[in-house]
């Protein structure tokens, strides 16, 4: 009995303990879409994707972040934008235009500031990030990994005293360094810049600001 007594003091302390905190913590799963800048645009169509972003709030409207985004884009190209030769062309008998399925999984950390509202609350940030780039066409799949950066700005809705609506856009820099994909290269800059459109439904374990 005392056992169990002391056990049930011990948990009792950890969880009164960990709640303060715990209630600085929200999720928020996420659904985005984006639109390609520079000479990739004109090749390109956006598509649908989704994330997962965690935050944990510093102060009323300081907050750090981590996030999980995927985002996609549909890549149709000529032959003639495509470093291929014709000896290979001739044999495969291509069609004029090819797809290509553009997917890039983000990873990435940053900072986030608030501004006290009564409803919808604007907020502003900056990420970092690490990015896998993975084309898909021809039968074929090719990969690269590099590094970027997103300024951000959006604005959180509260609905309830735990629930809410959190939306907003950033500019993804992704830095390739001259590390080009294979096939679709010739149809990217060396470094890729897109505007993803980010809205979510946020959970705080504490109360909305």
């Amino acid at each position: 009995m005392l056992s169990l007594l002391r056990y049930t003091l011990t948990i009792s302390l950890i969880v009164g303990l960990a709640l303060p905190a715990f209630a600085q913590f929200s999720v928020v799963p996420q659904f985005n879409t984006s639109i390609p800048l520079g000479s990739i645009n004109e090749y390109t169509n956006p598509d649908v994707g989704y994330g997962l972003e965690i935050g944990y709030d510093l102060s009323d409207s300081w907050s750090v972040r981590a996030a999980y985004g995927q985002y996609h884009l549909e890549l149709v190209a000529g032959l003639d934008d495509l470093n291929i030769r014709q000896e290979l062309l001739d044999f495969l008998n291509l069609p004029e235009a090819l797809l290509f399925d553009l997917q890039v999984d983000t990873w990435s950390g940053g900072i986030r500031y608030q501004i006290p509202a009564q409803r919808i609350a604007p907020y502003f940030g900056f990420t970092v990030s690490t990015n896998r780039i993975n084309a898909e066409g021809l039968g074929l799949s090719f990969a690269r990994r590099y590094w970027g950066v997103a300024p951000l700005v959006g604005a959180e809705w509260p609905i309830t005293d735990h629930w809410g609506i959190q939306a907003d856009v950033r500019v993804q820099g992704i830095f390739t360094r001259g590390d080009s994909l294979p096939l679709v290269g010739e149809l990217i800059e060396d470094n890729i810049f897109f505007i993803p459109a980010q809205v979510g439904i946020v959970y705080r374990f504490g109360n909305l600001h």
